[in-house]
């Protein structure tokens, strides 16, 4: 990831940055485990 992109774009709307961060989160896990094959 690109912390001073996210700090930068925490003013836009920190509700909205949690939410990304977090689908961001369970892509990187999905990917992990080989995730794109298994949805």
């Amino acid at each position: 990831m690109k912390p001073f992109v996210v700090a930068a774009r925490a003013d836009q709307g920190s509700d909205r940055l949690l939410v990304l961060e977090q689908e961001l989160s369970v892509g990187a896990d999905e990917s992990v485990r080989g995730g794109c094959g298994s949805l």
